[in-house]
């Protein structure tokens, strides 16, 4: 019989990030690969690019580099409804996606990892929101990891995400 315990880890289960950083250029890339992560699924905004910003700074460039070098293959996934943002990343780094994701719902997610070939134990979904990023991740099965976010200037509906988020987090701490 399904108890109310049952209940609580699956939700721990979908909310917590297997990993948490400070900022992706923390991630121990390397040791991640050893470990048989194959591909690499980022959010973009205030994950790897600030939201206010248009271009990806040169040491978020320079990590997308690393992380290809040791031999990952790496695919934006956001939920930004603008092509022209999402296009402008794209063609800085050459590295496809997709746009207006619908995170947490998995489905253009899933439809990327199937073309990719790869299977979601080999994938590392990074991103700085719980209720989007991780959740998604963890939902498919993947290797997740929560950053902080790019800046702490958010606007009201994702502060109050974030504190949403944060009151998860301390609820049902493992």
């Amino acid at each position: 019989m399904f108890a109310f315990k049952d209940g609580l880890n699956i939700i721990r289960e979908l909310i917590f990030p297997k990993y948490s950083y400070k900022s992706v250029l923390d991630i121990p890339l390397e040791t991640l690969y050893e470990s048989g992560i194959r591909t690499i699924f980022t959010d973009v905004d205030n994950t790897i690019l600030p939201r206010s910003e248009k271009e990806l700074p040169l040491q978020m460039v320079n990590w997308l580099g690393l992380a290809q070098r040791i031999g990952y293959t790496v695919y934006f996934v956001s939920n930004n409804s603008s092509y022209h943002r999402i296009y402008r990343v794209v063609k800085q780094t050459g590295i496809s996606g997709i746009y207006f994701a619908c995170k947490p719902l998995p489905f253009s997610t899933q439809q990327l990892i199937a073309s990719t070939k790869t299977a979601p134990k080999k994938c590392l979904f990074i991103g700085d929101q719980i209720l989007t990023d991780v959740l998604m991740g963890n939902w498919l099965k993947m290797t997740t990891i929560l950053v902080e976010p790019f800046t702490n200037k958010l606007s009201l509906i994702k502060r109050l995400q974030f504190d949403i988020e944060q009151t998860l987090l301390s609820l049902f701490k493992k």
